[in-house]
């Protein structure tokens, strides 16, 4: 297919490390849901011609290839949906194989030509099912698992008594080649099931209302070949494949998750309706788990607009209340401190607040429309990004994405006391001190994102060190135990885990402009992603 020929240079490259492998006519044999189908047809030729090795897939739907794999039919390499425990507790699959591959949305489509319908909030999209005529989709007593996903989503809506009368579940045919030929209104199926050219995709459904579905690879128990299974798993599962998935309108695993110990948790935050993430700016999370989002403008709004507000999630992700709606200027940064109350700062406001978590501001730092220099000692702020508190209740606020380019300190109650930092990249000199963070032993880290490195200065300004193995930093948070992780945002876009002093221990590839992060007890962290427009959350594997 020419649509994925821009893939194929770098598939061959990446297919050389393979060639170890024993060169022979042995088959690989592997199952897959039907979403798989156009991923696998470009893949397997490569595979092929690179390892000897032919490849047979056998397509099925989600539910029916479960019920294969767990019955124990003999394949090399196995595909399925969650959820796993049932195929892991099968016995028929390797547990430690797993390997995330991609996640697919429910999307919906029209006839080419005919009007597109709004499907941008969960009651447009009720409004755009109850106004249909017909409804194609395909059938979930037959093992089709976005069928499943959509009989629920009628259930959430309310609407499943009056959809029934118009749903046309189909097997066999595709529901979007009914719609094509007129004899179906609306069709809705997985992204990228949907190629008909005759059609119009208009999007993917809310994921609050439609969940994202997962796809997820194993080599199985019964592989005859168990290396080459592995091969051809970390193959399909691979970055060097990734646009092959985006080109079949399915998002790789690999590119939001690049990593072995870690990985996102699809669909964990249940937002009431009507709200969404938008532009996602901080995070902090309280001693009993509970979770402050810190949002700084609705999706596609302009910073400024003064729709910034602090989401608050108990720890299973559910919403428990939101506050600060216009009251700040420009969100930036949030931090469940010591103390136990929520700090914030706001960079165009020029001022640091302290909230309770209800929402009661408790105290203010700088002036509301007063911009300090970086010499200021009146108190005045000039950008402030972020904020952390010492034993003794001192204040330090990183001061600096705007004209100033220091760190500010303050006493328990708010009264300046000193300030540190010049403009420059000299060991201890700051651009744009974007996140600042402290360890055990009291000692500051600073994210020199300017510079791309992080300063380490004593609670009097004193430069310790410096770290430059953790990218452009824009967001740091150090555990309890010392445990430093680090956001660099575009073109990096990675989390860094490491230790304070200065050791590399895991990398999370394939974020989406990430700004500041959190880490709960379990060791859970969440990103605050600005381009991603989302708070994503990571879990040890």
């Amino acid at each position: 297919m020419k649509k994925y020929l821009d893939s194929t240079v770098v598939i061959f490259a990446f297919l050389l490390s393979f060639s170890t492998i024993v060169r022979a006519q042995n088959e690989v044999t592997v199952i897959a849901p039907g979403d798989m189908r156009a991923v696998l047809d470009h893949l397997s030729p490569a595979f092929e011609q690179n390892t000897g090795h032919k490849v047979t897939a056998t397509i099925g739907s989600g539910l029916a290839t479960k019920k294969r794999v767990i019955q124990g039919d003999a394949f090399d390499v196995v595909i399925v949906q969650p959820p796993l425990p049932d195929v892991i507790s099968s016995g028929n699959v390797v547990a430690n194989t797993q390997k995330p591959i991609a996640t697919v949305a429910v999307g919906v489509a029209v006839r080419k030509g005919t009007t597109k319908p709004d499907i941008s909030t969960p009651d447009a999209v009720k409004q755009m099912l109850l106004a249909a005529k017909s409804v194609t989709y395909p059938d979930p007593a037959r093992g089709a698992a976005a069928g499943v996903t959509l009989d629920e989503m009628f259930k959430t809506l309310g609407i499943t008594d009056q959809m029934q009368a118009k749903v046309k579940r189909v097997q066999g045919v595709g529901p979007a080649a009914l719609v094509a030929r007129g004899d179906a209104e609306i069709c809705l199926t997985f992204l990228s099931e949907i190629e008909d050219p005759g059609v119009e995709i208009i999007g993917p459904l809310p994921p609050q209302i439609a969940k994202i579905t997962e796809l997820v690879g194993f080599v199985s128990t019964h592989a005859k070949d168990p290396a080459t299974a592995k091969a051809f798993l970390d193959y399909i599962s691979s970055t060097e494949v990734a646009g092959v998935y985006k080109t079949a309108k399915m998002e790789p695993s690999n590119v939001r998750a690049a990593d072995e110990k870690y990985q996102m948790v699809e669909n964990w935050a249940q937002l009431p309706q009507g709200m969404q993430w938008g532009v996602m700016s901080a995070v902090g999370i309280d001693p009993h788990g509970t979770i402050y989002a810190f949002k700084r403008s609705e999706p596609g709004e302009k910073a400024g607009a003064m729709t910034s507000m602090v989401i608050v999630l108990d720890p299973n992700g559910k919403f428990l209340r939101s506050w600060g709606q216009n009251t700040f200027m420009s969100a930036h940064g949030l931090r469940v401190l010591t103390d136990g109350f929520i700090w914030i700062t706001d960079k165009t406001g020029d001022q640091v607040f302290k909230f309770s978590p209800d929402g009661d501001l408790l105290m203010t730092l700088g002036k509301k429309g007063v911009a300090g220099d970086n010499n200021s000692t009146d108190g005045t702020l000039n950008g402030p990004t972020d904020v952390v508190l010492a034993k003794n209740g001192d204040i330090f606020v990183a001061d600096g994405e705007s004209a100033n380019t220091r760190v500010v300190k303050f006493s328990k109650d708010g009264k300046f006391i000193k300030y540190w930092g010049t403009k420059g990249s000299e060991p201890g000199e700051l651009e744009t001190p974007h996140s600042i963070a402290m360890d055990s032993k009291g000692r500051l880290y600073v994210a020199n994102r300017g510079n791309k490195r992080i300063d380490v200065f004593d609670q009097d300004g004193k430069y310790l060190d410096q770290m430059n193995q953790f990218g452009a930093p824009a967001g740091i948070f150090i555990t309890k135990d010392d445990i430093l992780y680090v956001v660099a945002g575009a073109p990096e876009n990675r989390l860094t885990v490491g230790t304070t002093d200065g050791k590399v221990l895991d990398r999370v590839e394939g974020l989406n402009g990430p700004h500041e992060m959190a880490v709960d007890s379990s060791g859970a962290v969440y990103v605050a992603e600005v381009a991603g427009q989302a708070l994503v959350k990571f879990v040890k594997k």
